[in-house]
């Protein structure tokens, strides 16, 4: 798949994090995140890797431990400094809580699209648009409709107000 695919979904994948239980799929999402970043081509791919296995060892805790000798030969082999990474580790390796905002800094980063921010298929921030919701309301109201001519009225009229109404 194309790097910006791959990217894209392990963005994904760091995304549903916050809102799945991945503990019984853990060993496979990890191995394959350890081999992207053991490849010595595809660089752009490392920061979101590691920002999956960030928010990976948030949500598992203490059963991530089995996969930090894993991460760490591949990180020291490929020569990857990643501080927020390091700080789970030895905060999980102390017993210490994990704090998702000190360490992954997607919790406070607006760049950053989180699980309620729309995504458009190239990764882009879709912005809301503003919708009059009390003309459409206004359109909505089928009170007095009695014949089918009275429908055929209504159905037109609140056709034409959602195309206004549409982006």
């Amino acid at each position: 798949a194309p790097p910006n695919v791959r990217g894209l979904s392990i963005q994904t994948i760091g995304r549903l994090c916050k809102n799945l239980n991945f503990a019984d799929y853990a060993s496979r999402i990890i191995h394959p995140l350890a081999r992207v970043l053991d490849c010595p081509e595809p660089h752009e791919l490392r920061e979101d890797s590691m920002q999956t296995l960030c928010q990976l060892v948030y949500q598992l805790g203490s059963d991530y431990a089995i996969f930090i000798p894993m991460i760490g030969k591949v990180m020291s082999r490929r020569d990857i400094q990643y501080p927020a990474y390091e700080t789970l580790i030895t905060r999980l390796l102390k017993n210490q809580p994990l704090n998702p905002d000190a360490t992954t800094g997607t919790a406070t980063n607006t760049d950053v699209p989180t699980e309620d921010t729309p995504v458009n298929s190239s990764g882009e921030v879709v912005k809301k648009l503003k919708v009059n919701e009390l003309s459409l309301q206004k359109a909505w109201e089928t009170s007095q409709r009695s014949t089918k001519e009275d429908w055929n009225e209504w159905i037109r009229r609140f056709s034409i107000e959602l195309l206004r109404e549409s982006p």
